[in-house]
C-alpha cells in the first residue's frame, strides 16, 4: 500500500512542477523569464521534494495496523 501512495505522491509532485510555470505566466511574469530550463528544473525539483517530504511525513501513519 505504501509503495502505491509513494508513487502517487511523487507523480503529483512532478505534475505540479510541470504545471506551475504555466500558472506563473498567467500571473503576469514574462514568459522569457519563466520558459527556461533552469526555472522548469527548479519547479520540478520543488515538486519532487514536496512529494518526498509527504512520503516521509506519512510513513508513521501508513505503517499502523
Amino acid at each position: 500500500m505504501f509503495t502505491d501512495l509513494a508513487i502517487w505522491m511523487m507523480g503529483f509532485g512532478l505534475l505540479m512542477g510541470l504545471v506551475f510555470p504555466l500558472f506563473v505566466i498567467l500571473l503576469g511574469v514574462p514568459a522569457e523569464l519563466v520558459l527556461t530550463p533552469v526555472f522548469f528544473g527548479a519547479t520540478i525539483a520543488a515538486g519532487l521534494l514536496v512529494g518526498a517530504i509527504n512520503q516521509f511525513l506519512s510513513r508513521p501513519w501508513s505503517s499502523r495496523s
